[in-house]
């Protein structure tokens, strides 16, 4: 996602919220793309993940107790900073990326038949079938 802003975008610099896994994508992309990133995480993020994160070379920011704070923060710290907020899921490019990813998972059994009636469900925030299999009526979990 990092990787499609324009350069007048990472001038500016990216934020995120994360407890952990999504931080290093970001602080990792950032690195690459030589930008400028600060990562939100709750206080209560073990400090092996955020010293991890902050060794990447990005600023690391320790807010409250719960994700929802540190979400709230990085936005708002994204608004007033122009700054690209990039999210940990809910978002379209990670919904495609999973859909197609899944079909050529699926497709490495020579029975499966690729079909996308171009609906994309959401099982959950963070479900891992929703990672898996987002399309609609997929059965890549079927023996």
């Amino acid at each position: 996602m990092m990787a499609k802003l324009p350069r007048e975008q990472l001038d500016q610099g990216v934020i995120c919220s994360s407890a952990g896994n999504h931080a290093q994508g970001v602080a990792l992309a950032a690195k690459k793309l030589n930008c400028s990133a600060v990562i939100a995480m709750p206080v209560t993020t073990p400090e092996i993940k955020w010293k991890s994160v902050e060794r990447l070379g990005v600023t690391v920011v320790l807010i409250e107790d719960s994700y929802d704070e540190a979400q709230t923060y990085a936005k708002k710290r994204a608004q007033e900073e122009g700054r690209s907020f990039i999210p940990p899921f809910d978002h379209q490019d990670f919904f495609f990326f999973f859909t197609f990813f899944s079909f050529f998972l699926q497709t490495q059994n020579d029975t499966f038949t690729p079909h996308f009636d171009g609906q994309i469900d959401r099982v959950g925030w963070y479900d891992p079938i929703a990672t898996i299999c987002p399309v609609k009526g997929c059965h890549c979990l079927k023996n």
